[in-house]
Protein backbone atom coordinates (compact mmCIF):
# COMPACT_ATOMS: atom_id res chain seq x y z
CA UNK A 1 0.00 0.00 0.00
CA UNK A 2 2.87 2.45 1.52
CA UNK A 3 4.63 1.41 -2.64
CA UNK A 4 1.56 2.84 -4.05
CA UNK A 5 1.18 5.85 -2.66
CA UNK A 6 4.54 6.61 -3.25
CA UNK A 7 4.43 6.03 -6.94
CA UNK A 8 1.47 8.41 -6.98
CA UNK A 9 2.33 11.22 -4.63
CA UNK A 10 5.87 11.07 -6.95
CA UNK A 11 3.92 11.68 -10.01
CA UNK A 12 3.00 15.76 -10.16
CA UNK A 13 -0.66 16.84 -11.61
CA UNK A 14 1.28 18.24 -14.83
CA UNK A 15 3.29 14.95 -15.83
CA UNK A 16 -0.28 13.02 -15.01
CA UNK A 17 -2.06 15.51 -17.61
CA UNK A 18 0.71 15.20 -19.98
CA UNK A 19 0.59 11.68 -19.79
CA UNK A 20 -2.78 11.24 -20.05
CA UNK A 21 -2.72 13.99 -23.34
CA UNK A 22 0.09 11.62 -24.83
CA UNK A 23 -2.07 8.59 -24.29
CA UNK A 24 -5.28 10.03 -25.25
CA UNK A 25 -3.74 11.25 -29.02
CA UNK A 26 -1.25 8.02 -29.37
CA UNK A 27 -3.80 5.55 -28.85
CA UNK A 28 -6.62 6.76 -31.37
CA UNK A 29 -3.95 7.57 -33.80
CA UNK A 30 -2.36 4.02 -34.20
CA UNK A 31 -5.89 2.42 -34.56
CA UNK A 32 -6.46 4.86 -37.67
CA UNK A 33 -3.25 4.05 -38.64
CA UNK A 34 -3.50 0.21 -38.39
CA UNK A 35 -6.78 0.37 -40.16
CA UNK A 36 -6.12 3.23 -42.96
CA UNK A 37 -2.86 0.78 -43.84
CA UNK A 38 -4.95 -2.16 -44.10
CA UNK A 39 -7.77 -0.40 -46.15
CA UNK A 40 -4.91 0.98 -48.51
CA UNK A 41 -3.28 -2.58 -48.66
CA UNK A 42 -6.32 -4.44 -49.49
CA UNK A 43 -6.80 -1.09 -51.98
CA UNK A 44 -3.68 -2.00 -54.18
CA UNK A 45 -4.02 -5.39 -53.48
CA UNK A 46 -7.04 -5.02 -56.12
CA UNK A 47 -5.32 -3.15 -58.13
CA UNK A 48 -2.67 -5.28 -58.73
CA UNK A 49 -4.73 -8.26 -59.35
CA UNK A 50 -6.75 -6.07 -62.25
CA UNK A 51 -3.52 -5.05 -63.91
CA UNK A 52 -1.88 -8.72 -63.67
CA UNK A 53 -5.13 -10.06 -64.94
CA UNK A 54 -5.35 -7.31 -67.97
CA UNK A 55 -1.63 -7.84 -68.91
CA UNK A 56 -1.93 -11.63 -68.89
CA UNK A 57 -4.86 -10.83 -71.20
CA UNK A 58 -2.76 -9.38 -73.30
CA UNK A 59 0.22 -11.65 -73.46
CA UNK A 60 -2.33 -14.99 -73.91
CA UNK A 61 -3.67 -13.03 -77.25
CA UNK A 62 0.11 -12.31 -78.74
CA UNK A 63 0.37 -15.82 -78.05
CA UNK A 64 -2.22 -16.86 -79.60
CA UNK A 65 -0.90 -16.83 -83.26
CA UNK A 66 2.46 -19.33 -82.69
CA UNK A 67 5.36 -17.94 -83.97
CA UNK A 68 6.04 -20.41 -86.95
CA UNK A 69 3.42 -19.17 -88.62
CA UNK A 70 4.72 -15.84 -88.93
CA UNK A 71 5.77 -14.93 -92.43
CA UNK A 72 9.48 -14.03 -93.04
CA UNK A 73 10.44 -10.72 -94.72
Amino acid sequence: MEEKQRVTSSLSLRTVFLIAVILGLLIPASIISYISFNIQRDSLNNELQVDQKRLLDIVALGMQEPLWNLSRR
